[in-house]
């Protein structure tokens, strides 16, 4: 039940000429009939009486609105004052509807008459959302452009139901009850009485009934009906479907607007403007595709959603990959978290961890983590190197810049020790370590690695065997993307894993004979205390939850642009260039183009002397 655009309602109302405005007239009653019928069709029976305005134009066409388009000129009939009428035209003003030329029956100024119409409707009455036993029919009559009609309107519908009905079994809908029902002919038929009313809208009323005596209902599915709703007029106030469209229309331009920009990095004015203007003419002139396309939007910005998620994770610089320069070994696990682009608290998880293993540092406080170089690692590097050498511990050149700013800061905790000079450097130098070697293939090598060492790990079913394996491939473990689901699943199993720098060897309790019981390293034991060396948990969930801020303003600081090796990470793509050159055209075009004269032109929307109705449509002439 389709209503004029908002466009064509505006274009008719300011383009209307002078002399369409000397229609006057009042209905003050009018009889409305529908017929309901076992295929789903119903036949609509309208008797109309008119009252002219003294001094008027004569009523000499009425427009009729219908529920949708797809009727039949040969089942339609129309009389007028009892004479009956041939001309019967599709409606040049209302959409869906059809105009009735009465010819030498009009109406005259002052005068009054009757005009009958009947015709046989498609495909209107629906299977009952609420009760799937039930069918239900939903209508409201036509009516009449306000700027015409005057006065009030005695508006009888009546509603027969098919044979076999009770009258027990018919219930009304959309709040609007019965002024009763009746047994006529052998049918129900329900009825409706509206007195004093405006036709100048619409009156929807409604009932559900058994569809048993039906052959054949109409069955929406939730998308449909959500079609029809949306591109039909709906009675209720403020959630009509033109308000529906109206507000669609102008959420789907913002959202279009803002993916755009954030797309395009704000470049690219020209084809968002081109957009906006094809989307406002979809939405305005053909509602169902502009619904269809609230779903493609979405996945539009998901899509780039995802991909800006991607470039904002994406911190190592441009490396030129060599084809055939074979794989980079000898990576460190951190290293290879950086190759492989995993977000930088598991990187800093990864150099504290090895900090940790190492006996480079050791933990001072837990909870939030503070730790503590070690008094023979807070030389300078040539000493730390000769003291780590004399322990018989190998140090990487990316560990010294992490060490000093944990010496520096070691009366602070971990998340707010300023660790993005050592990051950018680190990162910086696993890039130049990088160079001449191929890229992808390196990745591949690593993740295999990665899978090997939980493949191996996962095997050992004694638990000190199992251990040993975590001790040796433990950073290799961490670059799991799940690595804590895994732990907690060896946990929940009864296994709880414990570092090397943090595991307590002998645990000693007394039972009654007061003899020390050893607890084998590896078993589940209490967990240390403050002061004490710290866990695996304490690295992987403590420093790297309070790390989730530091880690955001580090890959602030980490962008292709501080790093000076790449361009500002806009949108997904760059537009400026199709700008200058659509900005040079114009300049083109304008620079090109003489003077010129005018032209007329625009909308002319006239009624050419009738009284105008609208059926489930609203407007008319």
């Amino acid at each position: 039940m389709k209503r004029l655009s908002p466009l064509r309602l505006i274009c008719a109302v300011l383009a209307a000429p002078a002399w369409s405005q000397d229609y006057s007239f009042s209905v003050p009653n009018v009889q409305f009939e529908v017929a309901i019928q076992p295929d789903a069709s119903v036949v609509l029976k309208y008797g109309f009486f008119f009252q002219n305005g003294p001094g008027s134009h004569a009523i000499d066409v009425v427009d009729i609105g219908l529920p949708h388009g797809n009727y039949d000129f040969t089942n339609m009939s129309a009389s007028s004052q009892g004479v009956a009428l041939t001309d019967i035209r599709r409606s040049q003003y209302v959409n869906p509807g059809v105009e009735v030329h009465l010819g030498g029956q009009e109406v005259p100024p002052g005068g009054s008459g009757t005009v009958s119409f009947q015709c046989t409707m498609p495909d209107l009455v629906y299977q009952d959302t609420t009760k799937k036993d039930n069918a239900s029919l939903r209508i409201t009559p036509t009516w009449f452009g306000s700027k015409y009609v005057t006065g009030t309107t005695t508006l009888q519908i009546a509603a027969h139901l098919p044979a076999g009905v009770g009258a027990e079994e018919v219930v009304y809908q959309l709040n609007q009850p019965f002024a009763g029902k009746a047994l006529y002919q052998g049918h129900v038929v329900a009825h409706w009485a509206f007195a004093n009313v405006r036709l100048d809208g619409p009156h929807m009323v409604g009932l559900s009934f058994p569809k048993r005596g039906m052959t054949r209902v109409v069955a929406m599915s939730p998308w449909q009906m959500l079609a029809k709703w949306f591109t039909e007029s709906i009675v209720l106030p403020f959630t009509n479907s033109e308000s529906a469209q109206i507000v669609s229309g102008l959420l789907f331009l913002v959202v279009l607007a803002v993916t755009w920009v954030r797309f395009a990095g704000g470049t690219g004015g020209c084809l968002l403007l081109v957009l906006l203007l094809g989307s406002l003419g979809v939405a305005a002139t053909l509602p169902a595709v502009h619904l269809l396309s609230w779903p493609v939007l979405i996945l539009v910005v998901v899509a780039v959603e995802r991909s800006l998620r991607c470039r904002k994770r994406k911190y190592l610089p441009p490396i030129i990959s060599v084809e055939g320069g074979g794989i980079k070994r000898g990576l460190t696990a951190p290293e290879a978290a950086v190759i492989l682009e995993l977000p930088l608290n598991k990187v800093l998880t990864l150099v504290v961890t090895g900090l940790l293993k190492k006996g480079l540092v050791e933990q001072v406080a837990e909870n939030p983590l503070r730790l503590r170089v070690k008094d023979r690692y807070k030389a300078e590097k040539q000493a730390r190197l000769d003291n780590a050498q004399e322990d018989g511990i190998v140090t990487h050149n990316y560990e010294h810049a992490f060490l000093d700013a944990l010496a520096r800061e070691s009366d602070r905790p971990v998340s707010e020790i300023d660790v993005e000079a050592p990051m950018r450097e680190f990162i910086r130098g696993t890039a130049q370590r990088m160079k001449g070697f191929n890229l992808e293939q390196t990745r591949e090598y690593y993740r295999s690695l990665i899978a090997k060492a939980w493949k191996e790990t996962e095997a050992i079913g004694e638990i000190p065997e199992r251990e040993k394996k975590i001790d040796k491939h433990l950073e290799w473990l961490v670059l799991e993307d799940d690595f804590d689901g895994r732990f907690r699943r060896w946990s929940r199993s009864g296994y709880d894993y414990y570092p090397p720098w943090s595991r307590p060897v002998v645990v000693s309790t007394y039972g009654p004979s007061s003899a020390p019981v050893s607890v084998p390293a590896g078993m589940p034991s209490p967990a240390p205390s403050v002061g004490g060396r710290t866990s695996f948990g304490d690295v992987a969930t403590s420093f790297v939850g309070s790390a989730e801020n530091l880690m955001g303003s580090t890959a602030v600081h980490l962008d292709p642009v501080s790093l000076g090796t790449g361009q500002p990470a806009g949108g997904v793509v760059d537009l400026s260039g199709f700008d200058k050159v659509a900005g040079d055209f114009f300049t083109a075009l304008s620079q090109s183009s003489g003077g010129g004269g005018g032209g007329g032109g625009g909308c002319a929307c006239a009624c050419a002397g009738c009284a105008c109705a609208c059926a489930c449509a609203g407007g008319g002439r």
